[in-house]
């Protein structure tokens, strides 16, 4: 509620660390509400886990959206994150690397389990 439209435009995730504007790894790791919605059919094929923050909705209705790959997604110590009509299938464990949790923080992060 009261969140900025974000359109994914951009189906990479090639860097952990500094994603580009325009991707879901950009979006989720913002730390204001956002509604993300895909302009249409879309495969994420992830290298890394998708780390959330807080007061998120992740927009699939209208589209084809698939995210795949990669560690998939964490929800961890965040609220208010809605996931609606978007399809997560074939995770497996990644990390070990850097990766960016919030627009002003990167760090090590462990292995995740996939899921």
């Amino acid at each position: 509620k009261g969140g900025e439209y974000y359109i994914v435009t951009d189906s990479s995730n090639d860097d952990a660390v500094n994603p580009r504007r325009g991707t879901l790894s950009y979006a989720v790791i913002q730390t204001e509400p956002l509604w993300i919605v895909f302009p249409g059919n879309m495969l994420i094929k992830l290298s890394q886990e998708l780390i959330f923050n807080s007061y998120k909705t992740l927009d699939g209705r209208g589209a084809n959206v698939h995210i795949v790959g990669g560690g998939c997604t964490t929800l961890q110590f965040i609220s208010n994150v809605i996931i609606h009509n978007v399809h997560i299938h074939n995770c497996y464990p990644s990390g070990g690397t850097n990766m960016r949790s919030s627009p002003t923080h990167y760090g090590y992060r462990t292995k995740s389990d996939g899921f």
